[in-house]
């Protein structure tokens, strides 16, 4: 099962990831989380950071896949978290060029 999470033009903390990923199912085990960048202006690592940890670490999701993510820099970050949290196998980026 899939579940999509849009994200708005500007995010920048953690509290907002946490508020976003408040949004979801409270029950994320063995489904898809889509993160659709397709509005995604500008975005912090601690907000990367903060959405991998809710969404793979702590609510266990099976995988996440970011789509239509023009900001190379967050595509980074995310890959970079990812890794720290030892979840990469669970992360699908489709960059795609601004």
């Amino acid at each position: 099962m899939t579940t999509t999470l849009p994200l708005p033009p500007l995010v920048g903390t953690r509290k907002r990831a946490r508020t976003l990923v408040e949004s979801l199912p409270p029950d994320l085990e063995s489904k898809i989380v889509v993160v659709d960048c397709r509005d995604l202006m500008a975005a912090t690592e601690s907000f990367a950071d903060e959405l991998i940890t809710r969404v793979l670490v702590d609510r266990r999701a099976a995988q996440m896949h970011f789509v239509n993510v023009s900001d190379l820099e967050f595509a980074n970050w995310a890959d970079e978290r990812a890794r720290f949290h030892r979840v990469s196998d669970r992360v699908k980026i489709d960059r795609r060029p601004s």
